[in-house]
C-alpha cells in the first residue's frame, strides 16, 4: 500500500530524542485542553466519519506538520473539519483567529458514484473504506480507497 505522507514517519531515523517527562501532565497549557474539547464538538456537530479526525491531520501541509505540536494537529484537524462542512467560513475563522489559520489540503479521493462497487469498512484500520474489484488482485488482497490512493492491501474478508 501507499503511505507516503509527512505524518507516516513511523520508523524513520534522526530526528532525535523525544524529550518528556515522566510526570508530564496531560495537557501542557489551557489551550491544548480547549482543543481536545473543539474536536470532540466538531466531530459530533458534523457527525464525522470514523477515520475523518485522522484523515484532516493527514491532509496538513508537511511543513506546517512538522512545525507544529500535537495538539495544533488536532486543532487544525477541527478547523479544517468545521470549514469542510460548513459551520463556519474560512474567513470567519480568519477573523476570529486575527489573522490568517491554517487549514488541511483538500480530500483526494472521489467520492463514490453509482454503479461503482460496494463499498464496506475494512476491519484492518480506522477510517479504510474498501471495494471488491473487477479483477482479483494478484496477490489475492482486495482494492482499497485509502486518503485518495489505490492499492492492494492484506485486509481481512
Amino acid at each position: 500500500m501507499l503511505v507516503d505522507g509527512i505524518h507516516d514517519l513511523g520508523g524513520m531515523q534522526g530526528f532525535g530524542a523525544v524529550a518528556h517527562t515522566p510526570a508530564e501532565p496531560v495537557f501542557g497549557a489551557p489551550w491544548e485542553a480547549r482543543a481536545r474539547a473543539l474536536v470532540t464538538i466538531v466531530a459530533g456537530a458534523v457527525r464525522s466519519a470514523g477515520g475523518e479526525f485522522r484523515h484532516a491531520i493527514e491532509r496538513m501541509a508537511p511543513g506546517h506538520y512538522l512545525t507544529s505540536s500535537y495538539y495544533e494537529h488536532w486543532l487544525t484537524a477541527a478547523a479544517t473539519m468545521a470549514v469542510e462542512h460548513g459551520l463556519l467560513t474560512r474567513e470567519d475563522l480568519e477573523a476570529r483567529a486575527g489573522g490568517p489559520f491554517p487549514l488541511s489540503g483538500p480530500v483526494l479521493a472521489p467520492p463514490a458514484s453509482p454503479g461503482s462497487p460496494p463499498v464496506t469498512r475494512c476491519g484492518c484500520a480506522s477510517g479504510i473504506r474498501a471495494a471488491t474489484p473487477a479483477a482479483p488482485a494478484t496477490s489475492g488482497a482486495r482494492r482499497v480507497w485509502w486518503c485518495g490512493w489505490t492499492a492492494a492491501t492484506r485486509c481481512p474478508t
